[in-house]
């Protein structure tokens, strides 16, 4: 197996919270918070109905606060792609979507996923 800037630092248990610092400035998201443009991880998300079914994404943490009269714990975790399309987190989740986040590994914002294939497996791009 070749090295690749993944390296063999996934994380499966501490969401991260603390890059969560810019708060929404979408009036219907209060209590949102978000990481940086810059914070980026690659994840592995699963499809919680089809146990066949997993893919990786480039996404961004974000955090809600629930609304009081909810159960469950205060803070609730959860992530968004580049273009702004939500993903759960695989607990503390905030929409019980069926697609959830069960690890994760910060890269470069930067980071072309089609680079990292060609040094890893050799794809090429067929266009």
């Amino acid at each position: 197996m070749k090295s690749t800037p993944l390296g063999d630092d996934w994380n499966t248990s501490v969401f991260p919270e603390h890059l969560c610092t810019i708060a929404s400035k979408n009036h219907k998201e209060e209590g949102v918070f978000y990481a940086p443009p810059d914070v980026v991880f690659l994840c592995i998300v699963v499809n919680t109905e089809c146990p066949r079914e997993a893919g990786l994404q480039m996404l961004r943490p974000h955090t809600a606060t629930k609304l009081p009269e909810e159960p469950g714990p205060e803070t609730l975790y959860g992530w968004s792609d580049l273009h702004g399309n939500l993903v759960d987190h695989k607990e503390r989740a905030i929409w019980l979507d069926q697609n959830r986040v069960v690890a994760w590994t910060r890269v470069s914002a930067d980071l072309d996923l089609r680079l990292l294939w060609r040094d890893t497996i050799g794809w090429t791009d067929p266009e």
